[in-house]
């Protein structure tokens, strides 16, 4: 099965920048002679994509919320999904996690993705001074003193106040 590398990237983004739960699917192309891949090491440590090193994403689809990792990795495998040396990646609660399946466990993967997540989320983030590995995430919430602030100032208004002859509260001693 010829697997098309353009159409993967795009697939790949999609996935990174979708909110909801999701799983990717990546499996290592034995018979790639093209370019010759960089170590998954090598990858992983720059935050790249398992694609970099000769791996192809052959699925990617929602997964149900709130489910442990490993628990989806045994279904998967149980199911005949996943076999030894693929990779696995899951994005769970706004947060990604990338695993490999060995022949007896699952081994954590840091770092791979990270950087391929940090540029799906600066194209699709709507606010950009949440930068931070969620994509879309809600605006932060203003501070206990950005309330008490608002609330002073709707009160100062409510009471005629803000002419330019009235004197400010007066500081606590």
């Amino acid at each position: 099965m010829k697997i098309d590398r353009k159409q993967s990237q795009t697939q790949e983004i999609e996935f990174l920048s979708k909110s909801g739960d999701a799983a990717a699917v990546y499996r290592f192309d034995v018979g790639m002679t093209a370019d010759r891949p960089k170590p998954l090491e090598r990858v992983r440590l720059s935050g790249g994509s398992p694609m970099e090193s000769g791996f192809d994403l052959i699925a990617t689809g929602p997964i149900m919320g709130g489910v442990d990792a490993l628990v989806i990795l045994d279904e998967y495998r149980a199911n005949g999904f996943v076999k030894p040396g693929d990779i696995v990646a899951f994005k769970q609660a706004g947060t990604l996690s990338c695993w490999s399946v060995d022949l007896l466990a699952y081994n954590r993967l840091h770092g791979l993705l990270e950087n391929s997540l940090k540029t799906a989320e600066l194209a699709m983030e709507q606010n950009c001074n949440q930068i931070d590995g969620i994509i879309n995430n809600e605006v932060p919430k203003p501070s206990l003193r950005d309330n008490l602030k608002q609330c002073q100032q709707a009160a100062d208004r409510s009471q005629g106040g803000g002419s330019p002859g009235r004197r400010g509260p007066e500081k606590e001693r």
